[in-house]
């Protein structure tokens, strides 16, 4: 589990230097910041100009998290915003005189961030990558543009259009926030935690402001990854057009795709239905498409979403859907492929989606057979307390298990938990799909059990 900081330290670490009038090179130097630090110059700016500063004993701690109180500190620092005490205690935890109060209080006032329907903001809380990329945009007040093309999200395999951090993580992307030395693409993980030096970056390019000379190598190769990878997703949003395409159910479609660019099919679901989705490419490799369906979510990330099963040239996902917009996303392993996309209503087994997962009790088996026909079958349990055990599936030769926390399980410093390794699970509702591993199409029988 990753570690929250302390309020008392945090508090140190904001208003240490609070009180002192101190040369702004004084006040840019960090004894734990190298010269060769990937964001030492903008850890520099930031601190000459008041933004950040460092702890008691000098140091800055780059490789720190970054709590929802101190992100907050950081941004009304940045944009020279002034908050007022509040009259009154204005969250549940909101300490009456603590450091933070203004500006959080300041801030949720504003509307730039909400607590939690349980009356808690959480300011001790690690802040999160996108969260921290939503506080800049709505703090620093940028106005969001609908129709930025999503091809910046193409590089990075764990980033969806479906997500309800796409139009901010896309916003960055336009304003130049993003990408910074060390996110450069592949994945962006956007659930882990912010650190100091990231947001550090994250706030320096939120600016506008503009590198100086650079003065090591190691420093001049990071500035150098950031300015090619800026102009390769520059390239790539000025060639890629159409990725997302708004259908109704059911759909068929045929195309090019850009280079290895996703392409996304949002069509809304008004009855419920067992819908099958397919898609082919006419290279005959294997493993050169992959497929996810989405059930949109406009408040949190997309927590229902089937992983397509691969044979050869084709992506195929079996889902039974409740009524909802949902997002059909295709994605080639091989760049400029043509594809065929199909989609229809199908009969099912009754044990095809999230709407029809049966229910697992602790400790007991469930035993199910994946036939010729079927994706995969689903399973949900709900924790009362925090369990340390293993989702134990057999015949894990055969067949694969993804693991979905909802949205009652506290995910912050949870990894993820794959079947068959012992976690610590928070408390909350799991649902567990079971599924033919890719090139498999034989008949699987199987068992399943939370030990």
């Amino acid at each position: 589990m990753r570690r929250v900081w302390p309020l008392a330290t945090t508090a140190a670490l904001l208003l240490s230097q609070s009180l002192l009038v101190l040369p702004v090179r004084a006040a840019t130097t960090f004894p734990d910041v190298a010269d060769s630090h990937m964001y030492r110059q903008q850890i520099d700016a930031l601190a000459g100009r008041g933004i950040i500063k460092g702890n008691p004993d000098g140091s800055f701690k780059p490789g720190k998290t970054v709590n929802r109180a101190e992100m907050l500190t950081f941004l009304y620092r940045a944009t020279n915003k002034a908050a007022l005490t509040p009259s009154k205690q204005c969250m549940k935890d909101i300490e009456r005189g603590s450091w933070y109060e203004a500006v959080v209080c300041d801030a949720i006032t504003r509307g730039y961030v909400s607590g939690y329907a349980d009356g808690f903001f959480k300011p001790g809380q690690d802040v999160n990558r996108v969260e921290s990329l939503k506080m800049i945009s709505t703090v620093f007040g940028f106005k969001m543009n609908s129709n930025l093309p999503a091809a910046s999200l193409t590089a990075y395999s764990d980033l969806s259009l479906s997500g309800w951090y796409a139009p901010y993580v896309l916003d960055s992307f336009d304003r130049k926030i993003l990408p910074i030395p060390g996110q450069e693409g592949g994945k962006f993980y956007p659930e882990w935690p912010l650190l100091r030096g990231e947001a550090a970056a994250y706030i320096f390019n939120a600016l506008g402001l503009k590198l100086s000379t650079v003065t090591s190598s190691s420093a001049a190769s990071s500035a150098a990854s950031m300015t090619r990878s800026r102009a390769s997703t520059a390239a790539t949003s000025s060639a890629a057009t159409g990725l997302q395409t708004n259908v109704d159910f059911p759909f068929s479609d045929d195309g090019n795709f850009v280079l290895k660019a996703k392409k996304a099919y949002i069509f809304p679901l008004k009855t419920a239905a067992v819908g099958k989705f397919t898609v082919t490419v006419n290279d005959v490799g294997n493993n050169s498409v992959r497929c996810r369906l989405y059930k949109l979510n406009k408040e949190s990330f997309a927590l229902e979403y089937y992983v397509g099963h691969v044979v050869d040239n084709t992506c195929t996902v079996k889902a039974a859907l409740d009524p909802g917009d949902y997002q059909f996303e295709i994605n080639p392993t091989i760049p400029d492929l043509v594809y065929n996309v199909f989609s229809n209503t199908v009969t099912g087994d009754g044990n095809d989606g999230f709407r029809e997962a049966e229910k697992l009790q602790q400790s007991k088996p469930k035993t199910g057979n994946l036939s010729t026909e079927d994706v995969a079958d689903w399973y949900t349990i709900k924790l009362a307390y925090p369990t340390k055990t293993t989702l134990e599936v057999t015949n894990d030769e055969n067949v694969r298990c993804l693991i979905y926390p909802m949205e009652d399980v506290d995910l912050y410093g949870f990894s993820g938990p794959v079947c068959n390794a012992e976690y610590e699970f928070p408390k909350g509702t799991y649902y567990i799909g079971v599924q033919h591993n890719d090139e498999h199409l034989n008949d699987q029988a199987f068992s399943v059990r939370l030990k």
